[in-house]
């Protein structure tokens, strides 16, 4: 069994939300339903390569416990897609119970697929909650603000409590974040991470101060985006 698709397969660390540092191996899948919009990826110009690999699920758990890794991130592109998710409930299922207690399991999402894939989840995996949701919802306009307010209604109504929310933050989408901000429960609104625009470590400097203020006066908490701070792969 395997993931297919993947255009990035690596060993690196955890760069944002509050799982920052924690050694993790990546898996990077090719395909997202927002790549002609969202002018801020990091990673469109890897997405828009040839390139693309086959990794067999023993060489995952082989990795993790060669290097002692701490997280799994799935990452995209949109690791939530139709085919994607199934890879990713497959490899759950292969796992069974190895690992889970020891290793924090992320799925870094637009918000396209994430409802399907916690109901889609294996009972042990949904159950102990076992994999965190970090949910990055985009404010390209008005529509996408009521489309993820929405859409965290029916994360709230799926009962699944292990996801956090990390907006990116400029000063064109600032009062959709704040009234998006707004909507939420105040229980959650200590999931949220604001992170600072930026595809370069000169771009991601100059806009930190910005998202930093915005999450003060929202009372919010920041991410620093390390793998562009630090040029980590």
């Amino acid at each position: 069994m395997f993931f297919e698709d993947v255009i990035e397969y690596f060993r690196s660390f955890q760069g944002e939300s509050p799982y920052v540092g924690l050694s993790s191996i990546f898996i990077r899948f090719r395909a997202c339903n927002l790549m002609k919009v969202c002018y801020f990826c990091d990673t469109i110009e890897k997405m828009k390569s040839d390139v693309q690999m086959v990794v067999p699920f023993k060489v995952v758990c082989n990795d993790i416990d060669k290097y002692n890794i701490q997280s799994l991130t799935f990452t995209g592109g949109e690791p939530t897609l139709p085919k994607y998710r199934k890879q990713i409930i497959s490899f759950f299922n292969f796992l069974e119970k190895r690992y889970l207690k020891a290793l924090k399991f992320l799925v870094e999402t637009n918000g396209f697929g994430m409802i399907k894939l916690i109901n889609e989840l294996p009972d042990f995996i949904r159950k102990e909650e076992i994999l965190c949701i970090v949910w990055s919802p985009k404010f390209f306009n008005e529509r996408m603000l009521e489309d993820n307010i929405q859409k965290y209604k029916q994360l709230i109504e799926t009962n699944y409590s292990n996801f956090i929310i990390k907006p990116v933050v400029t000063e064109e989408n600032a009062e959709r974040v704040s009234c998006f901000i707004h909507a939420l429960e105040d229980h959650d609104k200590g999931r949220v991470y604001i992170m600072p625009e930026g595809i370069t470590h000169e771009a991601l400097s100059k806009n930190s101060r910005f998202a930093t203020r915005f999450a003060m006066d929202h009372k919010v908490n920041v991410t620093p985006r390390m793998h562009l701070s630090y040029n980590l792969p």
